[in-house]
């Protein structure tokens, strides 16, 4: 009888611990991230928006390309150099499962602008006329259009 009650006691007991300590290989750290890709220009900044459960949960930024966009460790990501780089967050909690969120990042070169003027009078468009924009003086073409880039 004592054999039977040891063993039985030793089962329960097995079973408590397992079933106690098997929670924790059920707990998971989650990221969810509001867009999984950013578009940035070089020497533009912009923070990734991100929620992590649990709230206290450790979480870390990396970029795969630190001369293309770099991040800071609350997750702004400032543009270096055109190209394109991944950001990997990782959280981490003791006794959780890790999870890890990558967001793909491409910085543009400096702004490009196009601003086209047309001259037109009642007869139809007027070739040669002088258009002046930004400090800058343009002749119209056969089209009675003039262009201005930057």
């Amino acid at each position: 009888m004592k054999r039977t009650s040891s063993f039985a006691l030793v089962i329960l007991l097995f079973i408590v611990l397992f079933t106690t300590q098997a929670c924790f290989l059920f707990r998971n750290v989650t990221i969810a991230v509001e867009n999984e890709s950013l578009t940035i220009g070089v020497g533009e900044s912009k923070q990734i928006e991100f929620k992590v459960k649990p709230e206290d949960a450790t979480v870390k930024f990396s970029s795969s390309d630190e001369s293309v966009a770099s991040v800071s460790s609350t997750g702004v990501v400032v543009g270096v150099s055109e190209g394109e780089t991944e950001i990997t967050i990782e959280g981490t909690k003791d006794k959780y499962k890790t999870a890890v969120k990558k967001v793909g990042v491409q910085v543009v070169g400096e702004d490009y602008y196009s601003v086209t003027f047309t001259v037109s009078d009642s007869d139809g468009v007027i070739q040669g006329a002088e258009v002046s924009f930004n400090s800058d003086s343009k002749t119209t073409d056969s089209e009675g259009k003039a262009v201005f880039t930057d």
